[in-house]
């Protein structure tokens, strides 16, 4: 299964902090574990070398003398400090004349290690060693001087195996913090790629929404001054300027055609499934052409942002106003009846035409000038209601519906509301519009 891209990137924050955190457990681990043992054995060295020169300096008058019995008695003084497997002092030609095996007195010493530490003029500690019993093991010489001269060479043999043992049980003590260290930091790794990915996910999923054309409600959480806070909030501003951009109309302030179409889709396909009523209002400014013409484009878009803010405030909170193109309205009534529906178009349309528009015409031509030269003028709206109902099988077939009624409406006088229930409806047409019919007969 292939993984997602925000997996990878967990995946890869989990390994890459796990590995960091082990790798720091095991090279400190193994540094003071070698660090330790290493102490640990120099300082064994350093003790057993110590007790050498004492041994050496003890002997020297028992030797002088050739009193074996204070030999004796100095090297088992020695073997009994514990940590020591042998002790004994050899001449200048390797013979043993003490050891703490008395059988042994009076061998030959052979062994190059003894025959370096008989000629050293100094302490000496050899390699470490394991020995026949596997005892690690350090030899420490010390010379016995008498009127700077040497006449014998004290040589014994520490053993290492409990610093040896101290070290491996540290080791695994070492071992075993290091596990937990390891394990701790494997779920912080987790607690971290999660404090970052989940933001990525959200992110993605977002984004995937976006890009299937759903704004409304794509909204984050930030919080904190983190980058992916400022991220998040940064992603939030981007998706308002895009739903402005994208849902709205840009000139009226309401929704766009195309917000339109899925609003609809949206409230038919809810109403079919639940058998709820549903209403279409197709509305258009009467004699629209006349007042661009008139007046221009830049008095029109101001006539259109101004009736769209009449239609938001004459619906109601759960309607849905949209710009359906040029100067045609469209509003979607959820929930709503035929009767509602016609009680609904027809507040639109008095509260429209009850609504002055301060419209200059210094352009306008003379004779025009003098007719519609006034500081204010009126302007209506037609307006189509199709209502959801047995014979509508689409949204679609809602809005043919809604347009033929809406043409219905122009084609009986304009100032009107024809809705599929009955008869178009209107009022008495406002001052004005009398002159607008007689000027312009045909235009929509």
């Amino acid at each position: 299964m292939r993984l997602s891209g925000n997996c990878k990137i967990r995946c890869k924050l989990i390994l890459l902090t796990t590995a960091l955190v082990t790798a720091a457990h095991l090279s400190t681990g193994f540094f003071i574990a070698a660090h330790t043992d290493r102490a640990l054995h120099n300082e064994q060295d350093h003790q057993a070398s110590a007790t050498a020169k004492n041994l050496a300096r003890l002997c020297a008058a028992p030797l002088l003398d050739e009193d074996l019995l204070a030999l004796r008695d100095l090297i088992r003084s020695t073997m009994e400090q514990g940590r020591f497997t042998r002790a004994m002092i050899i001449d200048n030609d390797g013979k043993v004349l003490m050891h703490n095996d008395i059988a042994l007195v009076g061998y030959m010493v052979a062994d190059h290690r003894f025959r370096l530490a008989a000629i050293s003029a100094t302490p000496l500690i050899s390699p470490h060693y394991y020995d026949k019993t596997g005892d690690l093991i350090a030899d420490v010489s010390a010379p016995v001087m008498v009127a700077d001269k040497r006449i014998a060479t004290v040589m014994i043999s520490c053993s290492h195996q409990a610093i040896s043992a101290a070290a491996a049980d540290l080791r695994r003590h070492i071992l075993t913090i290091m596990a937990i260290g390891i394990a701790a930091g494997i779920v912080c790794a987790v607690l971290l790629a999660a404090y970052i990915t989940a933001p990525l996910r959200e992110l993605i999923h977002s984004a995937g929404v976006i890009a299937e054309g759903t704004f409304t409600g794509v909204r984050l959480p930030a919080k904190g001054n983190d980058e992916i806070a400022i991220l998040t909030r940064t992603f939030n501003k981007m998706i308002e300027k895009i739903e402005r951009m994208v849902c709205t109309d840009l000139l009226t302030g309401v929704a766009n055609r195309l917000m339109f179409q899925r609003r609809l889709t949206e409230e038919f396909s809810r109403s079919l499934r639940h058998q709820r009523p549903l209403a279409l209002l197709m509305i258009d400014v009467d004699y629209f052409k006349a007042v661009n013409d008139l007046h221009g484009h830049q008095v029109g878009d101001s006539v259109l942002q101004e009736i769209a803010s009449l239609l938001s405030r004459s619906v109601r909170a759960g309607d849905f106003v949209a710009r359906y193109g040029g100067e045609e309205f469209a509003v979607i009534a959820p929930d709503t009846g035929a009767p509602t529906a016609a009680i609904l178009a027809e507040r639109i349309r008095h509260n429209v035409a009850e609504h002055p528009f301060p419209i200059k015409t210094a352009g306008a031509a003379p004779g025009l000038a003098r007719l519609l030269n006034n500081p204010i003028h009126r302007l209506t709206v037609s307006v189509g209601v199709a209502n959801l109902a047995e014979p509508i099988d689409s949204e679609d077939k809602l809005i043919e519906t809604a347009d033929l009624l809406l043409l219905a409406a122009k084609r009986d006088g304009r100032n009107r509301v024809s809705a599929a229930a009955g008869p178009a409806t209107g009022a008495t047409p406002p001052p004005g519009t009398e002159a607008q019919d007689r000027l312009f007969p045909t235009t929509s």
